[in-house]
């Protein structure tokens, strides 16, 4: 069966990735227009309480220290990142100078005199710390009021940390656990549509696959869906739609049988009357008589073959398989055909279950197609590989090959790729019709390909001999 080339879990799954990210776009632009909600507060907001902490213990640390700049180093060690404290101008408080960024002197601007924080309240979100992103890394700044040796009224100032990444636990949210939780979140959306896509793809895969069934002309195939959905009545209606076309090719084999037995008495009557007629005749109607004659030889071929058609395919549950012997098989109907055309590959002793009788008239059928379309292009190879539950057997040939239009359609009685219908082309096209219809008969299957560059190949697989 042929794979699609979007199977619908992929396009399920491209969808729900794409409706996931459109809903995630659609509430990220909805705050930050509506709430007026920025990307740094996005980042800020979940930390917010941990760097207001952080300044705090820096704040309640400042007045025992002896040197600030040992205080600032400790706390670049334990944060992992760079610390300074300032004055709103941006003077350092230590010997080290600080390169600020033209983004983070606009924030430091001073927002009036600054008091300790009440106990109890939280500062505005703009008053006590902001979060600035610029292209040498990411500031959080910290207003804090700074004592003065001598003074009983601290100054204002800021305690500015620098990260180079906000990834950095330490000081912002910690990713990894975000991150853990969006898995979780996408593993419980996995396992909640898993049952659903599933069921449904397979369900899909059924129908499909008993449909390319019934095209081939299995109509015995089943299908078993246990769903009370569109696709379950989808299914039943498959099989009464199977089971109607089975009637229909039944009854139209069946009719065939019967007009072709009707019809063989009176050809067996009409070539004993060309018999008497032929030795009463004069030359000059001896003539005539012939003509007639090979006329009525093709009715009579023509009805053998619809004799042969109706009668394999009407009942094929009823004819005995046995034990075969592929190669003794192939060698005999290849000897037949008188052919040297034809290299045969077969392994010794390879068999098959089938009926005997049904398996040679089918191969004689396509040896003889083999021969007539193609057996001056190129050999004829005959290949058949052993598998564990079937046999496959291939015809080859280095002929023109077919239309693929025409693939599906080779088997179909009374069809014949040829507009015409003339003695030197072939019969009326039931010659493919009885070997599928034999095939079938033997519990097989028979496909038509093209090979590349050109050629056609037949390729009928059998049920396996148990060893």
């Amino acid at each position: 069966m042929q794979s699609p080339r979007w199977p619908l879990a992929r396009q399920i799954a491209m969808l729900a990735g794409l409706n996931l990210i459109l809903l995630t776009g659609i509430l990220f632009f909805f705050a930050l227009f509506q709430f007026g909600a920025s990307p740094g507060n996005w980042i800020l907001g979940p930390a917010r309480e941990h760097l207001l902490a952080i300044g705090q213990s820096f704040s309640l640390e400042l007045p025992t220290t002896d040197s600030i700049a040992t205080l600032l180093d400790r706390y670049a060690v334990t944060y992992n990142a760079r610390f300074f404290l300032v004055d709103p101008e941006g003077s350092s408080f230590t010997d080290a100078s600080v390169d600020i960024p033209r983004e983070l002197r606009q924030r430091m601007m001073p927002k009036g005199p600054l008091r300790p924080k009440p106990p109890g309240r939280r500062p505005p979100p703009n008053d006590s710390i902001f979060f600035v992103s610029t292209p040498i890394g990411y500031w959080v700044g910290i207003r804090m009021p700074i004592p003065i040796k001598g003074s009983s009224e601290p100054m204002p100032g800021m305690l500015l940390i620098q990260a180079t990444s906000i990834f950095n636990a330490n000081l912002f949210f910690d990713f990894r656990v975000w991150l853990a939780l969006l898995a979780a979140l996408l593993l419980a959306s996995l396992l909640c549509w898993l049952p659903f896509v599933r069921s449904l793809t397979k369900t899909i895969a059924d129908l499909s696959s008993t449909t390319e069934s019934i095209a081939t002309g299995n109509f015995d195939a089943r299908l078993v869906i246990d769903r009370h959905d569109e696709l379950g009545l989808l299914g039943t209606r498959i099989q009464q739609m199977s089971a109607r076309i089975a009637g229909f090719v039944r009854g139209q084999k069946r009719f065939l049988g019967d007009i072709a037995h009707e019809l063989s008495a009176p050809i067996a009557r009409l070539q004993f009357a060309i018999g008497i007629l032929e030795n009463n005749s004069t030359e000059q109607q001896q003539r005539h008589i012939a003509t007639l004659r090979e006329e009525l030889q093709d009715m009579s071929s023509l009805v053998a073959e619809l004799l042969s058609f109706s009668k394999a395919g009407l009942n094929p549950e009823d004819i005995a398989i046995g034990e075969v012997c592929l190669d003794e098989v192939v060698d005999r109907v290849a000897t037949r055909e008188g052919s040297d055309a034809f290299e045969i590959h077969i392994p010794n002793a390879l068999k098959v279950m089938a009926n005997e009788n049904y398996l040679q008239r089918a191969l004689s059928n396509l040896l003889r197609n083999a021969i007539r379309y193609a057996g001056a292009d190129g050999p004829i190879v005959i290949t058949a590989d052993a598998g564990r539950q079937w046999v496959t057997l291939s015809i080859a040939d280095s002929g023109p090959g077919l239309p693929d239009a025409e693939l599906d359609r080779v088997f179909a009685p009374f069809y014949r790729p040829e507009e015409s219908r003339t003695r030197e082309t072939g019969g009326v096209g039931l010659g493919l019709a009885i070997v599928k219809s034999c095939i079938e008969a033997c519990r097989g299957t028979i496909e038509c390909r093209n090979r590349k560059p050109h050629g056609l190949e037949l390729v009928i697989r059998l049920p396996a001999a148990q060893q």
